[in-house]
């Protein structure tokens, strides 16, 4: 039983991650109807954004956080900018558009390459050594902020779309653009606040997961398996990516606890694939009802 219970804390260590990384795909997506490819580069550039404020600039774990959150910001709004030229001035495709999204991700790739080298790189943040035992469950200090700052990363958010007239004009947004425009939402505004958020919390997500694993150019391939996070909780349901992510983080722990490591990142695949197979939309998609 304590192996159960310690490979499930473990498991929403890495979930809180997943699910930040997954809100960001499904805001964009109900927002601009783009799926961001380019999502796991921006989780590595939250990633070394921490690196060089934390430990080569030695600056406070604060300004580390709005530095971050202004590279992330700035990301998205870039990807985001470039998407919107491809879809008004150009009208391209949404093939394109996708397309653009992977060529900036690359382009992501190859300047941290060229800045950092191939060789990974630590973001020592530590808050204390000595884990914390609670009915025989081992939890690190570091485990406990990273699932408290995601917990509280996604209250504010949602706090902010339910409370905020920002947030309800975003909301309406996704529900219906004309109707938005009528009312007088600037969507083209929305759109870009869409993207600068998905870029926030890619590199949030990416700044919490440095000190859980090496940061190095290849690691956006984590935003993988939020992905399939965000498809087993639906792609247009932000509850059912937190509780996608926190089920995949769960489940690849548990499989490579009592079968073996080789298949921890195989689950998030297999996991994909049988939602595709079983439940295309997911298991909280909200399907739009029309009334004839």
């Amino acid at each position: 039983m304590e192996l159960f219970l310690q490979q499930v804390v473990s498991g929403m260590v890495s979930g809180s991650i997943y699910a930040l990384i997954a809100i960001g795909y499904v805001i964009i997506y109900k927002a601009t109807d783009v799926v961001n490819f380019a999502q796991g580069d921006l989780v590595m550039a939250g990633a070394y954004t921490g690196i060089l404020t934390y430990s080569l600039l030695s600056l406070p774990f604060g300004v580390m956080v709005i530095a971050v959150v202004g590279v992330g910001a700035g990301l998205g709004l870039g990807v985001g900018g470039m998407v919107s030229l491809m879809l008004v001035r150009f009208q391209s495709s949404m093939v394109n558009t996708i397309i653009v999204t992977l060529a900036v991700g690359i382009v992501l790739n190859s300047t941290a390459m060229l800045i950092f080298g191939p060789n990974p790189y630590p973001l020592p943040i530590t808050f204390g050594k000595v884990p914390i035992s609670l009915w025989g469950v081992r939890i690190t200090p570091l485990s406990l902020v990273v699932i408290g700052f995601s917990a509280a990363v996604m209250v504010v958010l949602s706090g902010f779309f339910r409370f905020t007239r920002l947030g309800k004009a975003m909301r309406a947004t996704a529900q219906n653009r004309d109707a938005a425009a009528l009312m007088g939402i600037s969507v083209r505004k929305m759109f870009a606040l869409s993207w600068m958020i998905g870029g926030v919390l890619g590199a949030l997500g990416g700044m919490l997961l440095a000190p859980l694993i090496l940061a190095e150019p290849s690691m956006g391939i984590v935003a993988v398996k939020a992905f399939a996070a965000a498809i087993i909780g639906g792609f247009t349901s932000l509850p059912g990516a937190i509780i996608g992510g926190f089920v995949l983080g769960v489940l690849e722990n548990l499989a490579g606890g009592y079968m073996s490591t080789a298949f921890k990142d195989g689950i998030a695949y297999f996991a994909l694939g049988a939602i595709l197979l079983l439940k295309p939309t997911g298991f909280f998609e909200r399907r739009a009802v029309r009334r004839v």
